[in-house]
């Protein structure tokens, strides 16, 4: 909306666009009907999604920070001390990534604290697409793969971003929806980090969806959701 938060509605109710930094309306938004098949889409703790190495601790529904749409349903995510074993969190292993088709995955993200994210289809195999996001500069890192497609960045209120890359499917049928918690001091393929509990970063809104560009945010909470096709009609 004008104030560059995310407005969450229903069926059948118009929803007018604003530009993220500079709040002016864009009019209208008319979309293609897409599914988000993340669920839930803001809760990241252990009980639906996959904490390799179980070195983090995770806090659904924190209070420490509004996620952007005003509510409090953002997920943080703590670094346990010392250990510096690569962070990987990761949704399903059943997602089939067709041949030749473009997929993109993206969330919100925030980090106060110098954490980057890097988000990458897990399970795609040779020539997998990987991005990493600062998310202090609201700047794309280091990225590559040879079926990465695009990435973006875009910044919101309040420190979020919401990150985005997309991809060409090769035809995996074991695929999954990856992010990578990086250290500051390496954000390429082979990402580390320190192991400072001091440092967390919040998550939000995760969704995967067919197509070469990501669109509205889709919530989901026990199952898929989808959002079904913009009709507009100047009689």
């Amino acid at each position: 909306n004008e104030f560059g938060k995310v407005v969450l509605v229903g069926g059948n109710v118009p929803r007018f666009d604003h530009d993220p930094t500079t709040r002016e309306c864009k009019g209208l938004l008319i979309e293609e009907s897409r599914t988000n098949i993340i669920y839930p889409s803001s809760d990241w703790s252990l009980t639906n999604w996959a904490h390799e190495n179980a070195n983090t601790t995770q806090e659904p529904n924190t209070t420490d920070t509004e996620d952007p749409a005003e509510t409090f349903h953002a997920t943080k995510i703590t670094p346990t001390q010392g250990v510096t074993s690569l962070r990987s969190i990761y949704w399903g292993t059943n997602i089939t990534f067709t041949n030749t088709v473009k997929f993109t995955m993206s969330a919100f993200a925030k980090s106060t604290t110098g954490l980057h994210v890097q988000l990458r289809p897990r399970g795609q195999g040779s020539g997998k697409a990987w991005a990493t996001f600062n998310l202090t500069t609201g700047v794309v890192g280091n990225s590559g793969g040879s079926t990465l497609v695009s990435t973006k960045i875009e910044k919101y209120p309040n420190d979020w971003y919401r990150c985005s890359l997309t991809f060409t499917g090769g035809g995996h049928t074991a695929g999954g929806f990856g992010v990578l918690i990086v250290d500051d001091g390496n954000d390429g393929e082979a990402a580390t980090h320190s192991g400072d509990a001091s440092k967390s970063i919040f998550f939000w809104g995760a969704q995967f969806e067919t197509g070469s560009f990501a669109t509205s945010y889709i919530p989901t909470y026990g199952s898929t959701a989808t959002r079904g096709v913009d009709i507009t009609t100047i009689d």
